[in-house]
């Protein structure tokens, strides 16, 4: 029997050294049914402080070497389908780091265009499952990705951006897969709602690949989380004035903090449970904008 691909061995970002480079990493332009061309999109992202922006039309590569990055780093990507099996819904895949020759095929199978992808070099991201209207049946057998969309600012105009539920629903059936925030920008009113925050080990296009491979990142909304981790055994959060936070693990468990009245929390510390295998941690600000780490296996006790 053929081994199944691996998920990502996740890296924590708070416990290695590296650059944070705010990432957009599902984009689209004038080649799809984006609003504005290649250059005028790079623009827009390089003028707000972005370092990493993946051009990612519908069945369409974009040569970015023929384009100015404006000082950020561009990564070439596709953005293409496949149906369930069942024919009722269809899976997005974000292929990202692809070859300029690659050949994108809607008609491939989910697994067929993940090979296709990891073949040329390239790795896959599962875009917006809510809004695609996945289930746990149709997102638990795929093998080979290494991160999907926890949230997608441009799935909120039907109210389905956020995905934390489809998230949690894999992290219980034991796939530890990361989950990165993004635009999916069409039109104006998409830009900068949700970003991922990479944690590369050099300012570079191999060092923001090698984070987005590793899960070495988190994926933010507003809130800045400065470290996520365990210290003399004990978890430890540290973020921006958050008005929430909280520690997710399987299934029941897990713990929520809330600030009281006007005040604000920017640190929290705790022994992790014994029945918390895992924990990823979401912080809520005063307006409601979440961020969200990668899950962190927690250490066995007894």
């Amino acid at each position: 029997m053929q081994e199944l691909p691996r998920d990502p061995v996740i890296v924590n970002p708070f416990d290695v050294e590296g650059e944070w480079l705010k990432a957009n990493l599902h984009t689209h332009t004038t080649v799809s049914d984006g609003s504005v061309p290649p250059q005028e999109r790079i623009g827009q992202y390089a003028r707000e402080g972005y370092r990493v922006l993946a051009l990612t039309d519908h069945n369409a590569v974009v040569d970015v070497d023929a384009l100015d990055p404006m000082g950020m780093i561009l990564i070439r990507g596709v953005e293409t389908t496949a149906q369930t099996a069942d024919k009722f819904a269809y899976y997005h895949i974000v292929n990202l780091n692809v070859p300029q020759d690659f050949n994108p095929k809607n008609q491939n199978t989910i697994e067929e265009q993940i090979k296709l992808t990891t073949d040329a070099g390239g790795m896959v991201i599962l875009g917006h499952p809510y809004w695609c209207g996945l289930t746990i049946r149709e997102m638990e057998p795929v093998r080979g990705i290494v991160a999907f969309e926890v949230e997608n600012s441009t799935c909120r105009n039907i109210g389905k951006g956020t995905s934390s539920v489809h998230w949690d629903d894999m992290l219980a059936a034991g796939r530890m897969l990361p989950a990165v925030a993004v635009d999916d920008v069409h039109g104006d009113r998409d830009l900068y709602g949700a970003w991922t925050m990479l944690k590369a080990k050099s300012p570079d296009l191999a060092g923001a690949i090698e984070a987005i491979r590793t899960g070495c990142y988190y994926a933010s909304c507003g809130p800045v989380i400065q470290y996520v981790g365990l210290r003399d055994g004990k978890l430890l959060i540290e973020c921006s004035p958050a008005r929430e936070i909280r520690i997710m693990s399987r299934h029941s468990t897990g713990r929520w903090v809330k600030a009281d009245c006007c005040d604000s929390l920017t640190r929290y510390e705790c022994e992790p449970r014994g029945d918390w295998p895992y924990v990823r941690i979401e912080i809520v600000d005063a307006q409601g904008r979440r961020a969200w780490t990668n899950p962190l296996i927690m250490p066995k006790k007894g």
